[in-house]
């Protein structure tokens, strides 16, 4: 990875872990008061999505964690001990895992289809490339064949045949040249 890359990816990281400490803090500071706190639950979405996106699955699984602990405080504090208030922390941290983990999962099978994609791409490129090359340099190549074999059964002109054949390999020599020089360009 180079340097840039490596930068854009310690932003997003930052910018992942500040929403997430943001979420958290407006549990603590707007929210400790009244029951409902499940908008700012749905919140942690926000930073496992981004994680997924930016990231892949790892990314996912990272930002689960960090996610997680920060909630913690939640999930262990006072506000709410009947049963079905547990029940819901834990749903709730039940399914932003499976959503991290799906999100993830999906990024990078998306990135590998997309990789492949460009494999493909490439390779039929290459193969375009080799067989105009291939046409171009068969008809010289039929030329010094066909006046090497005159020259083999004595029919016509020596010097004919072998100034035909001369043109034709420079003739090939040329398209090679030209090819090898379109090649340095890509």
């Amino acid at each position: 990875m180079d340097k840039a890359t490596t930068i854009k990816g310690k932003r997003y990281l930052i910018l992942i872990v500040s929403i997430a400490g943001l979420i958290t803090s407006l549990h603590f500071l707007v929210f400790m008061n009244y029951s409902p706190l499940v908008v700012l639950e749905e919140l942690y979405y926000v930073p496992l999505f981004l994680g997924a996106l930016w990231f892949g699955l790892k990314g996912a699984l990272l930002t689960y964690v960090i996610v997680s602990l920060l909630y913690l405080p939640f999930f262990f504090g006072g506000w709410t001990t009947s049963p079905l208030g547990v029940a819901d922390k834990v749903l709730h941290l039940f399914f932003s895992g499976i959503f991290a983990l799906s999100a993830g999962f999906f990024v990078d099978r998306e990135k590998k289809r997309r990789q492949q994609l460009e494999r493909e791409q490439y390779l039929a490129t290459i193969g375009q490339v080799a067989t105009t090359i291939v046409h171009d340099l068969k008809n010289p190549l039929i030329s010094i064949l066909g006046f090497a074999r005159r020259i083999r059964e004595g029919k016509g002109n020596i010097d004919t045949a072998a100034e035909a054949i001369t043109d034709s390999a420079q003739n090939m020599q040329r398209i090679v040249h030209d090819e090898s020089a379109c090649e340095s360009y890509q």
